[in-house]
């Protein structure tokens, strides 16, 4: 099980195993003002993805699930545009993992990144325009659709995913400040 402290610029592995709880916990100190906020793995569980809220990184790790090892792979930034301050929100990988989504809240942007088949290292494709301050996102099943919750517009909009790109569907105004999105 992995878990975060976004004040604390930590990421922590522990076994469900361990008897007390947490007594064999790994702590994985990362770079000051990181503010580790989501994490998600690849569909075999060996790559680790995590964004940092505050500087609107994500790193890539390898990750050994039998050893509880991880190594950082690569760092990328998501785009934040004209904002001055990161504040990366939501990440996704689609269905079959070749493509890598992150929301970042001051700019109301999505980047998106290819994913390299081999060793999971990514590629930026292009940041987009989505509903204001863009807290939580889904993609459904087939890779083929996002939605987007923007907290200050209150809108959800659908958006039509080809090859890591979007483009806007449809939009419905909800109420006040919707922040999560799921998808069955």
């Amino acid at each position: 099980m992995l878990f975060t402290s976004l004040g604390g610029d930590r990421l922590y592995c522990a076994s469900l195993e361990a008897q007390p709880p947490f007594e064999d916990t790994i702590e994985v100190t990362l770079p000051d003002g990181t503010g580790p906020r989501h994490l998600i793995f690849n569909a075999a569980g060996t790559r680790l993805y995590l964004l940092g809220e505050l500087d609107g990184s994500i790193t890539l790790f390898d990750y050994d699930s039998g050893t509880r090892t991880l190594n950082r792979r690569q760092r990328v930034v998501v785009d934040k545009g004209s904002a001055d301050t990161f504040w990366a929100a939501d990440i996704h990988l689609d269905a079959e993992g070749r493509y890598l989504y992150a929301s970042e809240r001051s700019s109301s942007l999505v980047t998106s990144f290819a994913v390299d088949a081999d060793n999971g290292e990514l590629t930026r494709i292009g940041a987009f325009d989505v509903e204001t301050q863009p807290r939580g996102f889904a993609l459904d099943a087939t890779g083929t659709l996002m939605l987007a919750a923007g907290q200050q517009s209150h809108h959800v909009a659908a958006y039509h995913l080809n090859d890591g790109r979007l483009e806007l569907i449809d939009r419905v105004e909800v109420a006040q400040s919707p922040d999560w999105v799921e998808m069955a």
